[in-house]
This record gives C-alpha cells, structure tokens and sequence, in this order.
C-alpha cells in the first residue's frame, strides 16, 4: 500500500509489515498521509533519472504514481505557486538515514521545475551541496557522509516561479572534530581529499607528510585510508570554487590554512621550570604553520605558551601547564577552521543573492538539514546539542500534527475525540527553560571561575523531580555522568569536559596576531566577530587597527539563539514533513531489521501519525482563501464569489467531494482532498481553455472570412480600374495611331486640318501686313 493513512487497520506490526514489504521491492518511500517516510536502502536506486523527474512535474495527482520524494518537492513547489506561500521541507531522522541524500533530491527536483530561472544560479545551487560536504561532513561510527552541523537553505522564487536567489544558514558546527575523533570516525573530509589530490610536491610545499602522522587525522586507531575517490571530491571543490567566484589567492589561502590547522595539532610540549609548558626540542611545526598564515613567528609561538594580561598599567604573561597548552592549542585549530567554514558560507550567500530581488514579494522555499538523533559510546556536549534539536524537531511535529489540528478543531466547534500522543514538551523544558533547564545550569556555570564540570553535575541533581521524569543524575558524587529519556531513546551523557567546550573561550594574543596577518584572507577572519548564534559572517575589509574584542557568547548561548531562529522560519511557512529511516544499523545494503526500524517507527510518532491523518483533517482553510482557489470548479470564471460557508458547500458538492467538515471561519478537509481539488479545477480549467481555443478559433475564421471577402473585392475594384484604363488607353492609342498616319502622308488631302491651318495663319500673316503700312502711312503723312 501506497499509503499508510488507507490501512483499514492499523497498529504497530502492521505499520512494520507494510515497510518491510515494500522495502523487499526496493520501493523506499511510503506516504502516511501528506508526510514522507524515506528508506534509506543504502545502495543506488535507478529512481531518479530525468525520465522519473519529468513525471512529477505539474499538477500530478497523488495516487497516479508510486510515492517519491520528487512529488513531495513538486508538491510543495505547486503549492508555494498557488497559494503564494511559503513552504519548508523539515527533515529529521537518526543520524544515518538519508537525511544529507533526500536533500540533494530536493534540491535537484526543485531546479529541474523552475529551469526558467537564472541557469548560472541555478548551477551554484546545485554546487553548493559538495562544498559543504566537503567542509562540514564525516564518518561517523553511524554514518560514512555525516552532517556534523545543520543547515537551513532558503530558495528564493519570484511570482512566476523562477528561482532568483538564496541564503545559507549554518548551525553549531562541531568544531571538536578537527582536534579529536573516536574510534572508526574521521576529521572532517576536506582533509583527506587534501592528501589525496594535491600530490607530493606541493604537500611537503605545505609541510605535510603521510596523513597517518599528523595526530588530527590519525584518529583513535592511527590508520588513514585515502580512496581515489577523495582525489575526485578535491578536483569537484576546486571547479566549485571557479564556478562561485573565490579568488585565486583566496584558495590558495585555505589551503595553507587547513595545513596550518594540521601542522599546530602536530605540536608537542614539555614540562619546564615551575610546571610551565615548553615546545618539545626540534620541533618545527609551529614556524611553518606562521609561514602558511604570514604571522610573525615569535608572537604566534608565544601564544601557544602563554597568555598576557593587563593590570595598572602593567603587562602581566601567565604560562600554560602542559594542559591548559594543549587546549589552547587545539582551540587556535578549532578557531581556524570555524571562521574558515563561516567565510565559506558568507561568500557562498553573497554569489547566491540577488541585490534587486524584492523581498517583500518574493516566495521562498526552505530545506532544513541537521544532525541526526546520536548516541556514542560517549556522548559529549555536541551530542547533547544535537539531541536537543532533534527533541525540538519532533515538538515542532507533534505541535503542528497533533497540538494545532485538535486546537483547530475546538475553535471552530467540530465534534472530535481527541488522540492521545506522546508530547515531548516537558523534555524540552528539562534543556530549555529557564533557570533550571540543564542548557541555563551549563552556561551560569562555565560564567563561574571556578565552576568544574563536577560542580555542574551535582546542580543537576534536582532536576530528578522535573516533571518530565526523563533526568537520571549521577550515581556517585564523584560521577560526571547523568541520564536524560529522550523522545527517542535514554541517552548517557558524560560531562567531562563540558564547562570547557561550553566556554569555547581563545586568547586574545592569538587573536591579536592573526587579525594583523599579511594574508587578507586570515586578517578578515579574525577580525570577524561572532553573532548571537555562534556563527562568523567574514567579510574582507579594511583592517580594524584596535586591539581585539572579546565576546562572552557561549556554545549553549549561541546553540539556544539558533534554535530559536530556526523555529521561528519553520513556523512561517508551511512545512512538508520527511522522515527518514534506518532499515538496519549496520549500513548494510537493502537488509531490514525489523527490531531497528519498529524503535524508530514508535519513537517518530508515526502510529499516532496515521491515526491522526486517518481520522482528522490536516487541510484547513479559511474560507476566502478556498474560494480563491477552488471558484472555478461550480462558479463561472468571471463570477464575483463571496467567502461564505455556502460556497464552499457548493464547491465540495460540484467536486463530489464528501468526508469534509465546515466550521465557523474554515474548512476541514483530508490529507487526500485537496489533491482531488486540484484535479477538479485543472478539468475546470481544460474545459475553460478548450472553450477559450474554440471561440479563438471562431474569432479568427470570422475575422478571416472578413479580411478574406474585402481582400476579393478590393481585388474586383482594381481589375475594373485597370480595365477602364485599358479601354481609354486603347482609345488613345487608336487617335494617336490614326493622327500619326496622316502626318506621314504627303498629300494634303490626307492632312486637311494641316492645310486649313496654313491658310488660316497665311491669312493672319497678310492682314498683319496690311496693318503695318497703313500705320506707316499714316505716320509718314
């Protein structure tokens, strides 16, 4: 079955079944009403070539083809063009699922449809995905292609449907992966593909040897392994890089940068004098890390030892323990690469804009991607920040399925008997709401100077009374673990180390010296300052010349500021939901393990989800705004139609639409009406436009059957003047031929009219003469 929602029965094992059923065809995706769920089958399908593409284009009606991520993209694009709204596709699952793939599906179909748009926008669009990937993706034990950060991207539509812009956001990048991995995970994969497709020339250029031996790639087991295809993934970066406008110098920056980065991680230290940190004895690490950042080398090198401060007027160093070196250390790494990535989303944002589009009447469309639910054999804060935004993601779910549509049904009086559903708000709470939520005991304990993570624990401990009875605290009092029930599973979190990546704090001496490097590129860096959310807008400016700016913006700070902003975009639109689904947890392909798909099936809320879409109504719309689009299917199309409980009545009965409801200002309809709607009005409109062509036919014979008889009888009046003209010049010719005849013969009884007229002129000639010698006379005498 196609569709969930249609199940005459339904519980749990059913639900399972019909997965597995369709799983075992290789048919990954399955409707549960107007909400996706993706398979990931982990192996290509042929099911998404042009040919597949081609046929979710338009008006298609829902149950005419197999279900597909490409009609929920075509769905929400024709709805966004229609009803001139807003869309978001909001896709969530564990990590692992096919989250990172079902995007790129999105995005693809998305272009496809609006084709008429900019082309070359178009492209950078399609490019940005690789690039991010390269930059903000991993292995992971779960995942070989992880999203280690979450993005939001927006595409921008005019009226008509051509896609004229976008913007990326970027959420809580996981900054302590460049330093530290666990067992069977990778640094991010940028790195390797390095290693792979520079060569050795210009890597020993950058001071790199075999990935193996630099300590940020080696990982917990020391093993590297580079494929040919990290050399292919490098030449894509470097074409995506021409195709969206990066300067040369730029590139060339980076990539010393991400040397850099590679090269201060191979820094060692030594116990010195009263217990202060030194560098190992030939080590050189650090003087060609300067050299790839054009910073001085002996600032740079002393800020790895050291950190100054001020007081009265006087400077004061105070020297790092072996410790607080290494952290510092790893936080200049981790401070390189974050402010990299955000100068990379900054300018991929700037090549995506378009200055002249109108904000204010343009359409957007927005893709959210983020980190899937995690559980690690230790779970740290970046799992803790994961996992709350997943927790977040599934009470936006419930909310906008469950919450709304009952809240929906009492306002406008419909008889409903509510379903019961499992609400995750007080989970939420447990993290989010002040004072005592776990995020705002973390961030008022990393403010402390001598708060410890311990310290952190034991303020938790009351939490076990919450009312969410979802917190577990530590067992012992020297325990830094504690237990939080999650919508989907327990998780154990150990908080060793919290307080410190919480802080994320950097010395200022090292912001000092590379904010005034002699690249453009690391000087614009450093000189970035943070937003609310964590992230860095980098522009190249001109240098700030005053000494640097120290923001007390924690991750949990930033992390909640984020989160916040992400809600707020989804709730403006109108969300299409895909869930995505591990059918096994070993990355295997096309294998199904049933105990690993039913705890994800339960966990999502799918069972409730398809009583609520069997029994409820999703669809509800005011009444103006179902007028506006469905008139034309009992109306005719000039009709002035008043938005009233009535017409909408009319037009679900010319529809022969049933199972709907009519409240006081809306009306409620099925996840399957509005697509029997669409069909109804594109059979309205086909009629309208088979009698637009058939009465523009008629115009235009009539108009030639005119043009036609006016030509014929402008031709009719030709004809008879030129044959008037004719006949008189026949006429003519005849005198004229007649006239030259008798001028040529010699005779003069052939030219009487000539004869007559020398004689009347001889006679003029003498009596002219006559007149002249009487005048003589007459003046002689």
């Amino acid at each position: 079955m196609d569709d969930l929602a249609g199940l005459s029965t339904f519980d749990g094992d059913t639900l399972v079944e019909q997965l597995a059923e369709r799983f075992s065809q290789q048919k990954c995706y399955t409707y549960v009403g107007d909400i996706l769920i993706a398979m990931n089958p982990y192996s290509p399908l042929p099911i998404y070539d042009a040919r597949t593409q081609n046929q979710y284009k338009g008006l298609v009606p829902k149950d005419s083809l197999p279900p597909h991520i490409f009609f929920v993209a075509n769905n929400a694009y024709e709805t966004m063009l229609r009803g001139k709204q807003d869309q978001c596709f909001i896709i969530s699952g564990e990590s692992g699922s096919g989250k990172t793939e079902t995007t790129k599906f999105i995005v693809a179909h998305l272009m496809e449809l609006c084709r008429a748009g900019k082309k070359t926008l178009e492209q950078n669009i399609r490019k940005l995905n690789p690039l991010l990937e390269a930059f903000g993706n991993s292995k992971t034990v779960m995942n070989d292609n992880s999203s280690r950060f979450g993005k939001y991207l927006e595409l921008k539509f005019d009226r008509t449907g051509a896609v004229m812009g976008a913007n990326l956001s970027e959420y809580l990048l996981e900054k302590s992966r460049v330093c530290i991995q666990s067992k069977n995970e990778t640094n991010y994969h940028i790195f390797y593909y390095l290693f792979a497709g520079l060569g050795p020339v210009r890597l020993a250029e950058l001071g790199l040897s075999s990935p193996e031996k630099h300590r940020y790639l080696a990982g917990a087991d020391g093993s590297v392994t580079l494929t040919p295809d990290h050399a292919a993934k490098l030449t894509e970066v470097m074409d995506t890089f021409t195709a969206m406008n990066f300067d040369k110098d730029d590139v060339t920056s980076l990539v010393q940068m991400l040397a850099a980065v590679l090269l201060m991680g191979d820094t060692n230290f030594t116990l010195g004098a009263n217990d202060a940190a030194g560098f190992t004895a030939g080590s050189h690490n650090l003087t060609t890390a300067a050299a790839l950042l054009q910073v001085d080398e002996g600032p740079f090198k002393n800020c790895f030892l050291y950190s100054t401060s001020e007081a009265r007027g006087e400077v004061f160093n105070r020297s790092f323990n072996l410790e607080q070196a290494s952290d510092n250390r790893d936080a200049v790494a981790k401070a390189v690469y974050a402010r990299l990535f955000g100068w990379l989303v900054t300018h991929c944002n700037t090549v995506l804009a378009d200055a002249d589009l109108d904000r204010t009447k343009c359409l957007s469309l927005g893709i959210l991607d983020v980190f899937g639910f995690e559980d690690f054999a230790h779970n740290s804060l970046e799992q803790l920040c994961i996992n709350i935004a997943n927790e977040q993601l599934q009470a936006f779910f419930n909310t906008y399925v469950f919450a709304m549509e009952q809240a929906e049904y009492e306002r406008e009086g419909i008889a409903w008997t509510a379903i019961d559903y499992t609400d995750n708000q007080p989970v939420l709470d447990l993290f989010l709401k002040k004072p005592l939520g776990i995020v705002h005991v973390l961030d008022e304990e990393s403010r402390f100077p001598k708060g410890t993570d311990l310290t952190f624990v034991e303020k938790l401990g009351p939490l076990k009374e919450h009312v969410s009875r979802a917190f577990v605290p530590a067992r012992a009092a020297t325990d830094l673990s504690f237990s939080v029930a999650h919508y989907a599973k327990t998780i154990v979190y150990r908080a060793s180390g919290f307080l410190e990546k919480n802080r994320d704090s950097l010395s200022r001496d090292v912001i000092n010296c590379l904010r005034f490097s002699k690249s453009t590129l690391v000087a614009a860096l450093f000189q970035a300052q943070s937003s609310s959310r964590g992230t860095f807008r980098v522009q190249k400016a001109e240098r700030d010349k005053g000494p640097a700016r120290k923001t007390a913006t924690t991750v949990c700070s930033a992390f909640v500021d984020s989160l916040q902003d992400l809600v707020a975009k989804m709730t403006a639109a109108r969300p299409h939901f895909v869930r995505c689904i591990r059918p096994n947890a070993t990355q295997t392909a096309l294998l199904w393990e049933r105990p690993v798909v039913a705890r994800q099936l339960s966990t999502a809320g799918v069972m409730e989800t398809v009583r609520i879409r069997k029994l409820g109504f999703s669809n509800r719309e005011p009444f103006a705004e179902f007028v506006r689009r469905y008139r034309t299917i009992a109306f005719p199309y000039h009709a002035e139609v008043p938005a009233t409980g009535p017409s909408c009545l009319r037009i679900l009965t010319a529809a022969k639409i049933t199972d709907y409801l009519v409240g006081k200002e809306k009306v409620f309809l099925k996840y399957y009406h509005p697509d029997r709607l669409g069909q109804c009005v594109l059979s309205a409109l086909k009629a309208y436009l088979f009698v637009q062509t058939r009465l523009k036919g008629y115009v235009a014979r009539y108009r030639y059957q005119r043009l036609k008889k006016a030509a014929a009888a402008q031709r009719e009046d030709v004809f008879r003047m030129f044959s008037l003209i004719t006949g008189a010049g026949e006429s003519m010719g005849a005198r004229l031929v007649t006239t030259y005849t008798q001028d040529c013969n010699p005779t003069s009884k052939q030219k009487p009219w000539l004869k007559a007229l020398k004689e009347k002129e001889a006679k003029a000639a003498k009596a002219a003469a006559k007149a002249a010698e009487k005048a003589a006379a007459a003046a002689a005498a």
